[in-house]
Parts: C-alpha cells; sequence; structure tokens
C-alpha cells in the first residue's frame, strides 16, 4: 500500500502521457468490459460514451479528446465519491467540451468544406475523373488565370472564399488583377444591381431632357452618331424608337 510520506517513491510516468486514439481504445475495452460484467446496464451508456470520443477525434486534430476524458473522467469520480451521483457518462458535458475545443480549428474536407466528411469522401471529388487532361483549366473546369507569372486562385474570387492554409496561388482579384478594395466594390455594385435600386425619376418625362453643359455633343453631331451607332451595334443600347417602347 502506498503511504504518500514515502520518499522512495516514484511516479509512474505512463500514467501522465497523453494516449493516442488507438491505445485510449484499447484501454477504455478493457475498462468497460470490466465495468459492464458487474453492471451490464452500463454497456449502453458506455459505448454511447466511446463513439463520443471517436467523433471528437475524427473532427478536431491533435489529443484534445485525451484531456476531456480525463477531466470528464475525474468530475465523474469525485460525483460519486462526494455526493454520491452516478454522472450518466452518455450524455456529453458541453461546458468541458466547448472549454477545450473553442479555439480548435475542426478537420474540413479540402473540397466543399463541410466539417462532416474528408477530402476522401466528398461527392466533389468524383469531378476530377470527368475534367479533361486540360492545363487551361483546374481541377472544377474552371479558366486558370495568372498574373506576373503566378497562377491567380480562382477559390478566392469564388462565393466560398479559399479554406486552404498555405495556398500556392495569389489571392488577388480575377477582375482587377490585384485590387481587393475594387473587388469589394464591384461586388456591392452588382449585388446592388441584382437587387434592383431607385433611378431618381418617379414619373417618365414628357420631352427629352437638354442639358446646357452638353455644347461639345450638339456641335458635334457625327462623333455622337457613331457612338451611338457604335454602343447599339454592340447590344449595350436598343433604339431609336419613335414612341416609348413599354408602359
Amino acid at each position: 500500500m502506498f503511504d504518500g510520506d514515502d520518499k522512495n517513491y516514484k511516479p509512474d510516468p505512463r500514467l501522465t502521457r497523453s494516449l493516442s486514439v488507438g491505445e485510449f481504445i484499447q484501454a477504455f475495452s478493457i475498462y468497460k468490459s470490466v465495468m459492464c460484467s458487474a453492471f451490464p446496464h452500463r454497456r449502453s451508456e458506455l459505448d454511447s460514451y466511446e463513439r463520443d470520443i471517436v467523433d471528437m477525434v475524427t473532427r478536431y486534430p491533435g489529443k484534445g479528446f485525451y484531456e476531456c476524458h480525463k477531466r470528464f473522467s475525474l468530475d465523474a469520480a469525485a460525483h460519486m465519491r462526494l455526493n454520491n451521483i452516478a454522472v450518466d457518462w452518455s450524455f456529453r458535458n458541453n461546458t468541458l467540451f466547448c472549454n477545450i475545443f473553442a479555439n480548435t480549428r475542426p478537420n474540413t474536407c479540402n473540397l466543399c468544406g463541410s466539417t462532416f466528411h474528408t477530402s476522401g469522401f466528398c461527392n466533389q471529388n468524383s469531378q476530377k475523373s470527368r475534367v479533361r487532361n486540360d492545363e487551361s483549366v483546374d481541377t472544377y473546369g474552371r479558366d486558370r488565370s495568372f498574373h506576373l507569372g503566378r497562377e491567380i486562385c480562382n477559390n478566392f474570387n469564388d462565393i466560398r472564399r479559399c479554406t486552404t492554409m498555405r495556398c500556392r496561388n495569389s489571392h488577388i482579384c480575377l477582375i482587377f488583377k490585384g485590387s481587393i478594395q475594387n473587388l469589394w466594390v464591384y461586388r456591392q455594385k452588382t449585388r446592388a444591381m441584382g437587387l434592383s435600386f431607385h433611378t431618381g425619376l418617379r414619373t417618365l418625362p414628357s420631352s427629352s431632357i437638354i442639358c446646357k453643359n452638353l455644347k461639345s455633343a450638339l456641335s458635334n453631331p457625327s462623333c455622337v452618331s457613331e457612338l451611338l451607332h457604335s454602343e447599339v451595334s454592340k447590344g449595350y443600347l436598343i433604339g431609336p424608337f419613335d414612341s416609348i417602347p413599354y408602359n
């Protein structure tokens, strides 16, 4: 029997070592077998706890699962010893879980960003087999663009943004070639165009509005006609009309 005053006592370093998931499953299986031999009704409870630990290992990197297990088991033992309260291990301690994994980034799929599966089980992974062996497009069939000898990241310009920690491509605007501020303004304008906005006209004018500052247009009608014809031929404008084409 160990005496706390024994100076020759040396703590076993194996008791303070953090176990890997394989070592934990093996040790917990032995504990579960011993516990269920005396209390068979607790098997489903301990099975649920074991699945919860495996879920933590799958979703979060590192050994936070083992820290969560040690603190949860100590709390359960303290409740039983001091208050004679049996803790149900099938229910997760959310406060303890949040304290340990609050600042830990979960494992996500590199293709779609989901936390429910890895890249190997993603449905988008099958799209790679349908993409042709063409160097002008990426794995999703999108056109590849370059700026200053470096490829521009298509995921960065996508609505989901790039989630790669160390992306080898340039995180610049695909349209403006580098200006993040211009990209933000462009997205705000296109969003406003899609949602519509007020033009400032409450009623349709009955006659053409001639501004006094258009003397250059009045003095060069041929240039104005050429510019209007160019816009109409490109599809930017329609007309001219003898009457209003809409109600």
